[in-house]
């Protein structure tokens, strides 16, 4: 609750400076500023983290889950989150089954196929399939 986003993104961009080619310092820069107005930036900073790093399954899908979180929540692009929330599931469904039993995967799995009915149902109704 007490979480100091703007003092994380500020320590995060020195260590930009310092580094620009570290993959977590783009992730978490980009997941922090994704709780600020900053969105369009912190898309940029996930999709460099992606660009870096050569990540498992799971990173992955964690990092299309932020981004659909991004595009639907804040920047109320559904197109766009639809797809970043299926490449979610994708990559979910290729990692072996023992990383798939991860407590919080199942969950997060069952939020993300929840959102993808519903803005599926929502462009359906504004006829934008």
């Amino acid at each position: 609750m007490n979480v100091d986003f703007p003092g994380a993104t500020e320590s995060l961009q020195m260590a930009l400076e310092k580094d620009s080619l570290d993959a977590e310092v783009h992730f978490f820069l980009g997941a922090s500023l994704a709780n600020t107005t900053q969105k369009a930036k912190a898309m940029v900073h996930l999709d460099k983290s992606l660009e870096l790093m050569n990540p498992d399954p799971a990173v992955i899908s964690r990092i299309y889950s932020e981004q659909g979180n991004i595009m639907d929540n804040s920047m109320h692009r559904s197109k766009e989150a639809l797809v970043d929330y299926q490449r979610f599931i994708d990559h979910l469904n290729r990692l072996p089954e023992s990383d798939r039993k991860n407590q919080q995967l199942p969950t997060i799995r069952g939020i993300v196929e929840d959102r993808i009915e519903s803005l599926k149902e929502e462009l359906f109704f504004l006829d934008q399939q």
